[in-house]
């Protein structure tokens, strides 16, 4: 009894080995009462009536272990089941931790979503720049950002989304798109920052002195 509640498994390896032993005895007790039976001495009727009595106590021994083999596999399968619900358990828990760290990453990753309109929406607002400049603009809407430009950096971006259903990884060499080289909203604009101070640079500014010169 102490086995069976200690290893049931171990029970149950040792009670099929017995079931075995006892199906061997049976065995070889009904080849031991053929030959009996088959002798020509008329006096062994005791003897056969010895076998039988053995034949009879090993089946029943047969049906008992039968019936603890069945008795234990229960058991078996009960302790694997809660073996396997505390296993459940313990993944359950460490994949939660994991998920919750995925919502926490799709919550900022929301987040950026909206400062990325709230940028965009800033970058792309007029500054008035002219006002700074106290001298004849050099040309029309020459403090205006390249809106355009910025949407189509904008979009080589997020062409994996758009086209594919899939961002961009850090990792990623250019777009994918034959013919197109990104360059990035921040390099776009650097550029058109500096094209925009070089036009100043060169803007004319004493137009009216060359006039009063020349009067």
């Amino acid at each position: 009894m102490s086995m069976f509640k200690s290893n049931p498994q171990a029970a149950l390896d040792k009670t099929r080995r017995k079931l075995a032993d006892v199906e061997a005895n049976i065995t070889s007790l009904k080849v031991k009462r053929a030959q009996l039976l088959a002798t020509a001495d008329a006096d062994n009727i005791g003897e056969i009536q010895t076998v039988n009595k053995a034949i009879e106590a090993e089946e029943t021994a047969r049906t008992i272990y039968g019936d603890k083999v069945k008795a234990l596999q229960e058991e078996c399968r009960k302790i694997t089941y809660q073996e396997r619900e505390e296993q459940r358990k313990k993944a359950i828990e460490k994949i939660a931790a994991k998920l919750k760290k995925r919502e926490e990453i799709a919550a900022e990753l929301e987040l950026l979503l909206v400062r990325t309109g709230h940028l965009f929406v800033q970058l792309t607002t007029p500054e008035e720049l002219e006002r700074e400049w106290p001298f004849p603009r050099p040309a029309h809407g020459w403090a205006l950002i390249d809106r355009r430009g910025v949407e189509r950096e904008l979009a080589w971006a997020s062409y994996g989304l758009c086209r594919e259903h899939r961002f961009p990884e850090p990792s990623s060499v250019g777009l994918g798109v034959i013919g197109v080289t990104a360059q990035g909203v921040a390099e776009l604009v650097r550029q058109q920052n500096a094209n925009i101070v070089r036009r100043l640079e060169i803007a004319p500014i004493a137009d009216d002195l060359l006039d009063e010169a020349v009067a």
